[in-house]
């Protein structure tokens, strides 16, 4: 039913450091996606149909694939770090919900807790990931 959500206690600042993060990552996802697109000409028209585990998969296999002389000298180093994110955004989007010690609802992984501080820190790392991956681009 309609406002169903608000009777789940989340604090505005966890979820907004959350939604932030998400966007980060959708950021750092579309530059890797044009990068393959850069590489591969055709690559983005089913980019919306691969996870972005996969994207990363590609982005790396391209980034050995392609010979050196084409790509920036720290482009293997940018598609290592989308792929090492790829899987820190997988672990915080398919971390358990479960409430905190002072009974807000909060994520977390192997028992450790998705903090507003780790989740911001996380998301600092995308948006570096992404200016390196924007880099590497407009050097192709």
């Amino acid at each position: 039913m309609k406002n169903d959500r608000l009777q789940i206690p989340v604090d505005r600042a966890y979820a907004h450091a959350l939604g932030v993060t998400v966007i980060c990552f959708a950021r750092l996802q579309t530059v890797a996606i044009s990068c393959c697109e850069a590489l591969l000409p055709g690559y983005g028209q089913s980019a919306h149909l691969k996870s972005a585990g996969t994207v990363a998969a590609d982005l790396v296999a391209l980034s050995l694939a392609t010979s050196e002389r084409l790509l920036p000298l720290d482009f293997s180093t940018a598609a290592q770090e989308f792929m090492r994110l790829t899987l820190r955004r997988n672990a915080l989007l398919h971390a358990a919900a479960a409430s905190a010690p002072y009974g807000d609802q909060r994520l977390f992984r192997s028992g450790a807790q998705w903090t507003i501080t780790i989740v911001e820190d996380l998301a600092d790392e995308f948006v570096a990931a992404e200016t390196a991956l924007r880099r590497c681009l407009s050097a192709m």
